[in-house]
């Protein structure tokens, strides 16, 4: 398989993808490089891996999708779902606009947030940080709701909406 790897050169002076490779449904793994800081794409898919080394992270403006794993040494935010085969893990936070779906763990440095439902095969990990004990809201996992997985590590923090005052049943 294929790896695209995204340089220096490929971004503009605000960080964002300008390169020629099209990564909004790449065939094969994207790599980014070590030390970025964080990376902007319109949306970012991969039928493989997607990993940003020590020092790079991701955001995207729509979706981020791996066929594999994500991984990134800072965070990883999309404004709709982040969606893995495998594992999803980042350094820092881990934030979705809408859902966050991993085939195996969901790991984070700091919280992970997500606009609807967080869906794992097996467990989360919110809050893990060598150098220091976690604060508070680094161990935050925040979404409507859990709806497959467990938390191993971290607070899960449901946001359910509340229920509309109906009609009393006769």
């Amino acid at each position: 398989m294929k790896t695209h790897i995204v340089t220096k050169e490929q971004l503009d002076s605000q960080n964002q993808y300008i390169g020629t490779t099209d990564l909004t449904a790449f065939e094969g793994n994207i790599e980014i490089e070590i030390n970025l800081g964080t990376v902007f794409f319109a949306a970012l898919r991969a039928v493989g891996y997607i990993f940003a080394k020590a020092g790079s992270g991701i955001t995207a403006g729509s979706g981020i999708e791996a066929g594999l794993g994500i991984t990134a040494g800072l965070g990883i935010t999309a404004g709709w779902g982040i969606t893995a085969g495998s594992g999803i893990e980042a350094g820092c936070g881990i934030t979705a606009g809408l859902g966050i779906t991993a085939g195996e763990g969901i790991t984070a440095g700091e919280g992970i947030t997500a606009g609807s439902g967080i869906s794992v095969r097996l467990r989360i990990f919110a809050g893990l940080i060598m150098h220091r004990l976690p604060e508070p809201d680094e161990l935050k996992i925040t979404c409507k709701r859990l709806i497959k997985g467990a938390v191993a590590f971290g607070i899960l923090v449901e946001t359910k909406p509340t229920p509309k005052k109906g009609k009393a049943c006769k």
